[in-house]
């Protein structure tokens, strides 16, 4: 995605519930082949939920983005084990 500036890449991508992502989104500077770096291109990685997911690409399109890629993940990881501590408690054991 072009943009003046990272805050600027985020502005237009956090302007639609559908691409503010689950923390917000990831941008980074785009280093092109041809070494402009005057062109102003930004990743822009963002976790989006799959019902949401075509209204983030219409937004990201609208706002310029190329490329536009999808991965399904197949697991998603939190800080601890819920789980785990579920079952800690169960036995009244320090995590």
């Amino acid at each position: 995605m072009q943009g003046r500036d990272e805050e600027d890449v985020v502005r237009h991508v956090t302007a639609h519930v559908a691409t503010t992502g689950e923390l917000g989104p990831t941008v980074a500077r785009v280093y092109p082949k041809s070494g402009d770096t005057r062109c102003g291109w930004y990743e822009v990685t963002i976790i989006v939920p799959a019902h949401l997911l075509m209204q983030a690409v219409d937004h990201l399109r609208l706002a310029g983005s190329t490329g536009i890629t999808v991965t399904s993940p197949d697991y998603v990881f939190d800080s601890r084990s819920h789980a785990f501590d579920r079952l800690c408690r169960a036995l009244e054991e320090p995590i």
